[in-house]
């Protein structure tokens, strides 16, 4: 009876950790343009991957734990990634106007890091803010935001 009990109890907690720690679709796209963000440059240094940790905790309100998995998941999917697409499609389906311009802003946030405004790093942003459906007229706003924080 105790081994029968014990089983039951163990096999519900281990499904919870599975479920607790599997990250979402979203979870993985923003965090993918994140990295492609921070690596496009070809310099994906660890102040960029701190900040990109920081971002994803708190916009997720995730622990350190549940925010390594999905950072390790994302960086799978970005490598194979062939375009923006699959990670764009994810967010505008998912999040409203506002929510997306949260996300570009914390592209321009990884982008900022560095104090270095690539021009790999403004055309993606870009790119980006386009295929969700941010104007360029906001874009620039949360551009601007951004530098004026540094």
């Amino acid at each position: 009876m105790i081994k029968f009990l014990n089983k039951i109890f163990s096999s519900k907690n281990s499904e919870k950790v599975e479920d607790i720690a599997k990250p979402t679709e979203l979870q993985i796209s923003i965090t993918s343009l994140l990295i492609r963000a921070a690596s496009i440059d070809d310099d994906f240094a660890i102040l960029e991957e701190k900040k990109i940790e920081e971002l994803v905790k708190k916009y997720f309100n995730i622990d350190d734990d549940d925010m390594l998995n999905v950072l390790q998941e994302a960086k799978v999917r970005e490598s194979n990634a062939v375009d923006l697409y699959s990670f764009t499609k994810v967010i505008k389906e998912n999040l409203n106007q506002e929510e997306r311009k949260i996300i570009i802003e914390m592209m321009w946030e990884i982008v900022a890091v560095d104090k270095n405004f690539d021009p790999y790093e403004n055309n993606l942003v870009w790119r980006t803010a386009e295929l969700i459906g941010i104007s360029t007229r906001d874009r620039m706003n949360l551009k601007s935001k951004v530098i004026k924080n540094l």
